[in-house]
């Protein structure tokens, strides 16, 4: 039977890259990213809308696991989960889920597991990460709203789960930087701790077609070592954009950073020392911004898919 891994990471943290590694073992079966375990679980303990009234359906099943074991029940979908995936990983030794907002559901998955599944811990500078977010999904503008739950519940999930298994022999902590910088060394790291062989050199051959993922997921895309260490400060490009920065890293915190491998002083001392002189896409900046506060209050989504449903003739529900 096939054991799971799990890979957590931020999204824009080369999770799809350290997928790409991985997928040249023999021994790794992998898709593009399922959202399968996620979709399972998040319900569980968190508030959702649907139209068959999810309030009603939390109202009831906190009085039925007033009466029995939530616990068992979590581990009864995840033992699922994993044997369907032992199903399709056709003999292989392992199938590995890459899905970035796994983060959220981060602590079931690592408590309730099964026996042999492998859980891999990627970070990367957390200001980097928003840079390229910025960059790759927002063209550069402050799309912080559509990645607020991952920049903030997701990373806590991720600093947290670090420091519950980090003594474990099923976990392992990947720094991106390091990983794009010495390949051969985390080779070696990775090959020792799956008892598989990957190989990084060969990870252009592996392509990724799947719906869901890294846009420029099967380019061969090289970082140098200035871009790796420097690229995230070509940010802060106004006040706007120093000021919000400069609070996002003091609500990480300087234990968060320490656990995640980066050095908060260092970090905030290059935020508030950033040239802000030409004031680049500030009114943008702060259009966004705004937008981006009436998008999480109004939830716009919701009501544009309601009137794209009532336009194709479908009924309408109350979704509660």
């Amino acid at each position: 039977m096939s054991s799971s891994i799990f890979l957590f990471s931020l999204p824009r943290s080369g999770s799809t890259y350290l997928q790409r590694v991985l997928a040249t073992s023999n021994d790794i079966y992998t898709t593009d990213e399922p959202w399968v375990a996620l979709s399972l679980m998040y319900s569980i303990d968190n508030k959702v809308y649907a139209e068959y009234g999810d309030q009603d359906c939390k109202r009831a099943m906190v009085d039925f696991f007033d009466k029995h074991d939530i616990g068992e029940f979590k581990r009864s979908i995840i033992k699922g989960l994993c044997e369907y995936y032992s199903k399709i990983a056709g003999g292989n030794k392992y199938f590995l889920d890459k899905t970035p907002r796994n983060l959220l559901i981060a602590n079931d998955l690592c408590d309730y597991a099964p026996d042999g599944s492998k859980f891999i811990f990627l970070v990367r500078h957390p200001v980097a990460v928003i840079e390229s977010m910025f960059k790759t999904w927002g063209k550069g503008g402050w799309i912080y709203h559509k990645y607020k739950i991952d920049l903030e519940v997701g990373l806590e999930s991720l600093v947290k789960c670090i420091k519950r298994t980090k003594d474990s022999n099923d976990s392992l902590i990947i720094s991106y930087e390091a990983l794009v910088l010495n390949p051969e060394e985390h080779e070696k790291i990775i090959s020792d701790f799956l008892d598989v062989e990957v190989d990084l050199k060969g990870f252009g051959n592996i392509i990724l077609d799947g719906c869901m993922g890294d846009p420029n997921r099967n380019d061969e895309i090289v970082k140098t070592k200035s871009e790796l260490e420097c690229g995230w400060e070509a940010i802060i490009t106004n006040s706007f954009r120093k000021y919000m920065i400069c609070k996002y890293v003091e609500s990480i915190g300087c234990e968060n950073f320490r656990v995640l491998g980066y050095n908060y002083d260092s970090t905030l001392l290059k935020v508030k020392h950033a040239d802000v002189t030409w004031q680049r896409g500030l009114f943008r900046d702060l259009a966004y911004y705004f937008y981006g506060l009436f998008y999480i209050a109004a939830q716009p989504r919701m009501a544009a898919d309601a009137l794209a449903r009532f336009f194709k003739g479908r009924k309408l529900y109350i979704f509660r």
